[in-house]
C-alpha cells in the first residue's frame, strides 16, 4: 500500500509555505514546496533509531537584498535556469539566471561588471518579487 501524500504549513521566516511530501513509485519521499517540486535527499535511520548527520540546508526562502550589488527578482515565479555561479566575471546585460512566470520566462540580467559573489537560488526554487537571487561585486570593489 503506497503512503498517502503528506500536507504541512511552514513557517520560513515571515513567510508561510505549503509544503507536500509524497513517495514516488520506488517509495522515496519527493518534496513539493508551493506546488513546485524540490530536491532533497533523505537520509535512513538505522535499527536503533539514530540518524546519521544531516547536510548542512539552505534556506528555502532567498534572503532579501543586502547591497547595491544585489540582483532581486522583479517577480514572483520559479527558477528555471541559473547561469551564474560563485567567481564567474560577468558584464552589464549578462544574464544570470531564467525565472518563469505566468507561464513565460524572464531573462534576469547584470546592471553592472563585476565579479559574482554569491548566488542565493537554484533551478526549481520558487522566488517573490524582492527575493535576492544573485550577488556581484562591482569592478573595483
Amino acid at each position: 500500500m503506497i503512503p498517502r501524500p503528506r500536507r504541512f504549513r511552514v513557517r520560513v521566516g515571515q513567510r508561510w509555505l505549503t509544503v507536500e511530501v509524497r513517495p514516488d513509485p520506488h517509495g522515496r519521499p519527493q518534496v513539493w514546496v508551493e506546488g513546485q517540486p524540490v530536491e532533497v535527499e533523505a537520509l535512513p535511520v538505522d535499527a536503533v533509531g539514530d540518524t546519521p548527520p544531516a547536510p548542512a540546508l539552505s534556506p528555502a526562502a532567498p534572503p532579501r537584498p543586502r547591497g547595491k550589488g544585489t540582483i532581486v527578482s522583479p517577480l514572483p515565479g520559479r527558477v528555471v535556469a541559473v547561469s551564474a555561479q560563485v567567481g564567474d566575471r560577468v558584464q552589464a546585460g549578462d544574464e544570470v539566471c531564467v525565472i518563469e512566470s505566468m507561464k513565460m520566462e524572464q531573462s534576469i540580467r547584470c546592471d553592472q561588471a563585476g565579479v559574482v559573489k554569491a548566488v542565493f537560488v537554484r533551478p526549481g526554487q520558487t522566488v517573490q518579487a524582492g527575493d535576492a537571487l544573485v550577488e556581484v561585486e562591482g569592478e573595483g570593489g
